[in-house]
């Protein structure tokens, strides 16, 4: 069975967690807002005024005494400017809307150099049942920036519930409650409750003549309240606030959402999402059965870049630097292709990894399938870390390797430093990066013989790896290296191709192994036309996944580390990776852990396109 997805990025947010079960939340409904917290003086000593005069118009229209405790008006501790209102979601489908935020266009998302201002303008808005209860002062936006957000959310909204709905046979949210009212900037200063006000009354005064004293009272102190003052508003975070659980669900900084390319501020590693915390360690192994193509008189040697699954905030120790010693390497190659000077990557040395070294693998469970991840031709397995601890900590032991030679650099835990073979850089190298292919099939199959030797020998990984599970991971000229090693060892059972590419020359016959193909979206399909006649020769499940918006680099770190020279305004990097992430952990959640809750690839149609 194969099954062809056309993604865009938004239709990320409608799969489920991996492994999830929570058909018992879905009649449970919650109102979500996403909201831009405002940060503007004028605007507390705005609430701190008119607090005591609204009770006090109120009391005097209900004819009541002045020290009556009873409260009407309850001023909002948080300053929020909603952007966009969801109503009637599922407790399901809150997860999908945590990171909505992050599968909006990016270069439609920005709030630069914006106009936005408080207005000396203070309303009635529609609260509950329609009744007209919250006090809201306006909000001047000149140059529709905050209107232009609202539509950018509400379309990546509506794509995310016609996606939520072919799936799970349900609408995401109530998008004509939603949007019952057309958008306008404001920020809510205080509600005023009108039932309550109703069972007070001594006199029979209507509501609508209380809101009319409130306007006249406030609009006579606002003018001098506003005069000479800066009423400029400034945005720090934009969160999802849920309306029933009164708690900020998610939160994010303007500058991560609102994020400029060209600046390198910020920009910081993709956090791993799983149950678990992750550990790292090196292994350097040999292969006496084989000799070194490059070095006659040696024996074929691999590093391996161990990541597994720790106790959850157990260790305080300090995270690992993100591409370890690999790092100088990694920012001159990316100096000498973008022709700039090394100096204007520094900032790299600085970024931190999620995981810790050396440190105990989690007795969680007793033992964790395995995945063998292989990189592209000459990228150290370090410029990929985010997917490989994103494995480890949903519970997968990863072997990142990085295969002398043709790796820049494959650094030894004995120090030994081995740089690619320049004769890669040569004409006529095509022979030789065949016979790399090879190579590399074997290295592959050699660690998985090690591996029982690692189970019963390793200090830290003693008895946690299920050598009955293990899955294979790749991309660009390593995806085709997987194929060849899973076509060829039925210890694998199951593989993830980033992005890889098949040779002319590569057999096109099917083998009996659960696949996922993942790539970027393309003009030109050659390439892609050849996954897809693999695939449908395959004789279990398969996956072919196309990534709207996709570049080679998405399904690497670089796109976002070196985001100021890498990125091309196509899909964003964090995002990118982000739904990369949530195909690989579903497809080897299905096929390694033989997960009992639903799982998104188990609804999906035969073909989905948007």
């Amino acid at each position: 069975m194969y099954k062809l997805f056309h993604i865009s990025a938004i239709t990320m947010l409608a799969l489920l967690p991996a492994c999830s079960n929570n058909a018992e939340n879905v009649s449970i409904k919650h109102d979500l807002f996403i909201q831009l917290q405002a940060s503007s003086d004028l605007l507390e000593s705005l609430i701190a005024t008119i607090a005591p005069l609204v009770n006090a118009a109120i009391k005097e229209e209900l004819g009541l005494a002045k020290d009556d405790t009873f409260e009407f008006f309850l001023p909002k501790k948080r300053q929020a400017l909603t952007v966009y209102f969801i109503n009637d979601i599922c407790e399901d489908g809150i997860t999908q809307v945590l990171d909505l935020l992050a599968t909006t266009d990016k270069n439609k998302l920005t709030l630069k150099d914006a106009q936005i201002a408080l207005a000396p303008r203070i309303e009635f808005f529609g609260g509950q049942f329609d009744a007209k209860d919250e006090l809201v002062i306006m909000i001047d936006d000149p140059q529709q920036k905050l209107s232009a957000l609202n539509t950018t959310i509400k379309t990546a909204a509506h794509i995310a519930d016609n996606v939520y709905k072919s799936v799970h046979s349900q609408s995401l949210y109530d998008i004509s409650k939603s949007e019952r009212y057309p958008y306008f900037p404001h920020i809510g200063l205080g509600r005023i409750r009108s039932t309550s006000i109703k069972e007070k009354s001594k006199t029979g005064v209507s509501f609508e003549k209380i809101q009319e004293r409130i306007l006249s009272d406030v609009k006579r102190v606002i003018g001098t309240l506003f005069a000479d003052k800066n009423l400029s508003l400034q945005f720090k975070t934009i969160a999802v606030w849920d309306l029933q659980k009164r708690t900020v669900l998610k939160e994010y900084s303007v500058q991560s959402v609102f994020l400029d390319k060209n600046s390198t501020q910020n920009i910081t590693l993709q956090k791993p999402t799983g149950q678990f915390d992750v550990g790292t360690t090196t292994l350097a192994l040999a292969d006496t059965s084989r000799k070194e193509e490059h070095n006659a008189t040696a024996n074929r040697e691999l590093v391996a870049q161990v990541y597994y699954p720790i106790d959850k905030k157990k260790y305080s120790n300090e995270t690992e630097k993100y591409l370890g010693k690999t790092v100088e390497y990694v920012k001159q190659n990316i100096a000498d292709m973008k022709k700039i000077t090394v100096d204007k990557l520094s900032y790299v040395n600085a970024l931190k990894a999620h995981s810790i070294k050396d440190v105990a693998a989690s007795d969680t469970s007793s033992n964790y399938p395995v995945i063998i991840f292989s990189p592209g031709f000459g990228a150290p397995q370090e410029t990929y870390t985010s997917y490989l601890e994103e494995l480890a900590s949903h519970g997968y032991i990863v072997f990142g390797l990085n295969h002398p030679y043709v790796t820049n650099p494959t650094i030894f835990p004995d120090g030994r430093i081995i740089l690619q073979d320049p004769a890669f850089n040569k004409s006529g190298s095509e022979t030789k990066k065949d016979l790399e292919f090879k190579t590399w099939t074997s290295d592959i199959k050699f660690l998985i013989h090690e591996l029982p030797t690692v189970n019963s020998t390793n200090n830290i990984l003693r008895n946690k790896i299920n050598l009955d599970q293990i899955g294979v991971m790749a991309h660009s000229f390593g995806g085709r290296v997987i194929i060849e090693a899973a076509r060829q060892d039925t210890r694998i059972k199951a593989g993830v191709d980033l992005d890889g590419k098949l040779t002319s020359d590569t057999s096109l016959s099917g083998f009996d192994t659960p696949f996922m193909f993942i790539v970027a979206e393309r003009k030109d399909t050659k390439d892609q036309n050849r996954l897809q006649q693999l695939q449908k020769t395959m004789t279990k499940d398969s996956y072919f996944i196309i990534i709207k918006g996709a570049d080679h680099g998405t399904f690497t770190d670089l796109n976002l580390v070196f985001r100021p020279w890498l990125y091309q305004n196509n899909i964003d990097p964090a995002w990118g990776i982000e739904i990369t992430r949530k195909y690989i952990v579903n497809f080897f959640d299905k096929y390694l852990k033989a997960c009992s809750g639903p799982n998104f690839l188990d609804n999906f149609p035969d073909r989905l396109k948007i």
